[in-house]
């Protein structure tokens, strides 16, 4: 499924919408910069997070707003103070977006791997179980990553699942 699907509903509240992409983003760009596919992996999530199918302007001024925010604050500390602010049922869509975000380039990344371990922590998502199925590097390098940091790896919200389709990352659940 596309990337898309992993928002199943649009986020009524638009301050908390734009703070699950603001997480999204800042996991990804935790390498340092968003390849071309998570550029257009963002603009769906926009458009599913919003309900609609989102602009280049759209997407440009919200990326525009984070950059700044970037410039000013580290990325794990704006993770940090975001988290908390995310509510309960809008945590495990908060962290598949954000991991579902960094595998679209298939690079994997040792600062979005350890933002990744932030993410989980700061949304309470370190005291479950979470089962990754190693279908390619990536997925590997974060199970390492989360049995390094001693997170349970029992069940990933909603069991997220990788595979390969053509040039393009999708998800299954």
């Amino acid at each position: 499924m596309p990337i898309a699907k992993l928002v199943s509903t649009p986020i009524a509240d638009r301050a908390q919408g734009d703070s699950v992409l603001e997480l999204a983003f800042l996991v990804s760009a935790g390498d340092g910069h968003l390849a071309d596919e998570e550029l257009a992996a963002f603009g769906e999530l926009v458009g599913a997070v919003r309900g609609h199918g989102a602009t280049k302007e759209e997407v440009a001024e919200l990326l525009g707003g984070f950059l700044m925010n970037a410039q000013t604050i580290r990325g794990e500390d704006r993770i940090r103070e975001l988290g908390p602010t995310i509510p309960g049922e809008l945590r495990e869509v908060a962290f598949k977006v954000a991991v579902g975000l960094t595998m679209v380039d298939d690079e994997a990344s040792e600062q979005e791997d350890q933002l990744i371990g932030i993410l989980a922590a700061t949304l309470g998502l370190a005291e479950r179980s979470i089962p990754l199925t190693a279908h390619r590097p990536r997925a590997r390098s974060v199970r390492r990553l989360i049995v390094r940091r001693g997170l349970p790896t029992g069940l990933w919200p909603d069991a997220l699942f990788l595979r390969q389709t053509s040039r393009r990352s999708v998800f299954a659940a």
